[in-house]
Order: structure tokens, then sequence, then C-alpha cells
């Protein structure tokens, strides 16, 4: 028996600015040319998946139709990931450096750097750091180049200086 609702729609090509599926006053998507979006009622988007500066996003958005969450590829290909406030800042970022190594990174209002997990761009090690309200690194925890736990200040130039590190075990006659 033939199922009578299937129905079998053959398009060689459409032109269209908008298109909607689904009630506008309800749930429903819609496609134009620069997005996809899930849409509740009129005003209110959910989420979005488009382009920016030519790289994919996917953003969701909450009740106020605030951006909250980005996932995204920039423009260089590096991914990464923004959680956001309800005023739209990023608090929460993690990406992939250029090079490949893994960063986590908690943020002020000031969309200045607060604090930093990541793995050190020449070995591969942990490192927390704390910065300042410019951003700038000024206390590193991380393991020195043998692996040992070190604590890392930065004086006011921003170069390193060791403070506390773990001696070298002495070998044993």
């Amino acid at each position: 028996m033939a199922d009578t609702w299937t129905k079998e729609l053959r398009v060689e090509e459409l032109r269209a600015g908008h298109i909607l599926i689904g009630s506008e006053d309800g749930e429903h998507l819609t496609l134009d040319a620069s997005a996809l979006w899930l849409w509740k009622g009129r005003a209110r988007a959910y989420a979005s998946l488009r382009l920016t500066y030519g790289s994919p996003a996917f953003t969701l958005y909450d009740a106020n139709g605030q951006e909250r969450l980005d996932l995204a590829i920039a423009g260089d290909g590096t991914p990464y990931v923004h959680l956001r406030d309800g005023n739209g800042n990023p608090r929460l970022s993690w990406y992939l450096t250029e090079s490949g190594h893994a960063r986590l990174e908690c943020l002020d209002g000031e969309d200045k750097t607060r604090l930093r997990l990541s793995l050190d761009e020449d070995e591969s090690d942990p490192a927390i750091a704390l910065c300042d309200r410019q951003g700038k690194e000024i206390l590193e925890i991380m393991s020195d180049g043998d692996g040992r736990p070190a604590l890392i200040l930065r004086n006011a130039e921003g170069h390193r200086v060791p403070w506390l590190t773990t001696p070298a075990e002495k070998e044993e006659d």
C-alpha cells in the first residue's frame, strides 16, 4: 500500500531572500543569506549558525536575546568557545593556540584575562597564570624544564623572576 502522506518535491533552483519554516508567532527556523536562526516568537532568537568575518560560528542566546555561548572558528583556523555573562561580556574562554596548545581563560567585565590555565608553548607543561587588571601576567605556577614545580613572579618590566622552585634531588653515592 502506497504511503499517501509522502510527497516528493523537486526544486531545480530556489531563490529567496528569506525562508521561514514553522509559524512566525511560535518556534520556527529562518534561513537567509547571513545565517540559520532558531526563533521563539517574532523577536526572540535562541540559536544561530552563521559566518562571522568569513568563519563559521554557532551562538546560543538567553531568554532576553543576549548571546551567552559562542562556538566558532576564528579566521586563522583557531577553534574557540566563549561563555558570556548576562550583559554579553565573555567571562570564560577556551581555545587552541596557533601551535595547537590548549588554553582556558577567566575574564573580567573589561574583557581582560585574570586567570589562565594553559599548556606551556615550549614543552607542553601545564601552567596557571594570575593576571592584573590590565591582563598582564603577575604570577605563574608551573613546572620548570626538569618537571619540578615552580612559582614565578613577574617584575615591573614583565620579565619572569623565579621565586620558589623545588630543589633538584641529590644523587646518593
